[in-house]
């Protein structure tokens, strides 16, 4: 397939299994506030990327935030269409992952180790760039934050019982 042609004018959102609905609007809702009336911005399924030639119209295709094994189940097992967005990539074409969808971009992914919600394995995605070029190295993504056994809600806040102190970094000095 080819890549995009000089006139590609749409902004793709995948929205197959795996996408937190609230990152796909919130995903779409803010693509579109910055791009629109230059760039169309639109939700698009896996068995569109793996049946439809979206390449030669597509300037940017997003990967926003969910759970990257979903990802890998669908679009590396089912419909083998990571090959497709690899060569839309090699052709030109961008690729943007926020949170899981930069998971599911990387090479390597090693999420909370040991912990309960451990993922752990080699990604499809990126496999085949060229290394010789540091700006083309395969990323590996690892989870940096501690490990934290209080709650957390949907939009990663803790549990007011667990609250932690304020981070007082970009206070002012304040002289005595």
């Amino acid at each position: 397939m080819p890549g995009p042609t000089a006139s590609a004018h749409q902004v793709l959102v995948y929205s197959g299994p795996g996408v937190s609905p609230l990152s796909l609007s919130h995903t779409i809702l803010t693509l579109s506030l910055l791009l629109l009336p230059h760039y169309t911005v639109q939700p698009i399924t896996p068995t569109t990327l793996a049946t439809q030639p979206w390449e030669p119209s597509c300037a940017l295709l997003v990967f926003p935030g969910g759970r990257d094994l979903p990802y890998v189940d669908e679009l590396s097992t089912k419909t083998k269409v990571t090959r497709r967005i690899r060569e839309f990539v090699h052709q030109g074409g961008r690729y943007l992952g926020i949170c899981a969808g930069a998971y599911f971009g990387s090479e390597t992914v090693v999420f909370d180790q040991g912990g309960d919600m451990e993922v752990v394995g080699q990604r499809d995605l990126v496999s085949g760039y060229p290394t010789n070029n540091p700006l083309n190295h395969p990323v590996r993504t690892t989870d940096t934050y501690p490990r934290h056994s209080s709650p957390v809600d949907a939009l990663g806040r803790r549990s007011p019982d667990s609250a932690m102190p304020p981070n007082r970094a970009h206070e002012p000095s304040r002289s005595p």
